[in-house]
């Protein structure tokens, strides 16, 4: 790779940390914020680098980040695959682990005995954050319903959609808040905001995941 080639790629990389500080300057709170992110790069939406990328076989997660690896062990600089996030075995609890602001990751890909990827320096695009943030205003409505019934209208489309398709544990929390946002608007409703429901998304994927 030329000098040059490397310049531009490192204008367009930010750490983990400031991709998290980008999204709650954008409204999000920083709970919901990693959520989106973390299933975002699951889904293959948006993309990580590594200064360093390799497999631990330490049982505690303390000792797998506090390890140094041999040299031979370590992938250097590298894009991280979603394959990677495909494999976790602890999908549910791996990214709430996750140390934003020492950008350091892991995916759990075995859990006995216990493997993980670990991931040091975590970068993300910009461009793609950016992207991710450019979401249409919906213009204000004079006839705006109350909040409540706003609620109860959500959770009446999650109950007919759960009756209509029964449990869904292989798909993202991201992808569940959009599926009922689009039947909501189809029937000329107005959804909550996203900040509102999404960690309730979060929790009922991560419920179905469970009794799996």
């Amino acid at each position: 790779m030329s000098t040059g080639e490397t310049g531009n790629l490192a204008a367009d990389w930010i750490p983990a940390a400031d991709a998290l500080q980008m999204m709650e300057g954008a409204g999000y709170d920083t709970v919901t914020a990693k959520a989106v992110l973390a299933d975002q790069l699951r889904e293959g939406r948006i993309k990580i680098r590594a200064d360093e990328m390799w497999t631990s076989d330490d049982v505690k997660l303390g000792k797998a980040w506090g390890r140094s690896p041999s040299k031979s062990d370590v992938m250097v600089d590298t894009d991280v695959p979603v394959s990677v996030f495909h494999r976790s075995k602890r999908w549910t609890k791996d990214p709430k682990h996750w140390n934003w602001m020492q950008n350091k990751f892991y995916v759990t890909i075995q859990t006995k005995p216990r493997l993980r990827k670990i991931m040091f320096e975590v970068k993300f695009n910009s461009s793609e954050i950016h992207s991710l943030l450019k979401m249409p205003k919906k213009a204000k409505r004079t006839n705006s319903k109350p909040i409540d019934v706003i609620w109860w209208d959500w959770v009446s489309e999650l109950l007919t959609y759960t009756h209509e398709v029964g449990t869904r544990p292989e798909i993202s929390a991201n992808k569940l808040y959009e599926t009922l946002e689009a039947r909501i608007l189809e029937k000329g409703r107005e959804p909550p905001g996203r900040s509102t429901v999404y960690p309730l998304c979060r929790h009922i994927v991560e419920r179905w995941r469970e009794n799996l």
